[in-house]
């Protein structure tokens, strides 16, 4: 169990981190690439990524 997360809030999130610990950016605009996530992906993983789905709208 845990929270999910999509792709982009990963994106965003590994970012922000790079950013607050004034680590020098490796990535393009400041978020990782598609490849760098699949290998964070493959890294861990305990860490799964939801896809997003429209809700449903009720009664």
């Amino acid at each position: 169990m845990g929270f999910e997360i999509t792709r982009r809030m990963l994106q965003v999130k590994i970012g922000r981190i790079v950013r607050k610990l004034g680590i020098k950016s490796p990535f393009r605009n400041g978020v990782p690439g598609k490849d760098w996530i699949a290998g964070f992906l493959k890294r861990h993983p305990d860490v799964s990524l939801r896809t997003p789905r429209r809700a449903e709208q009720g009664c």
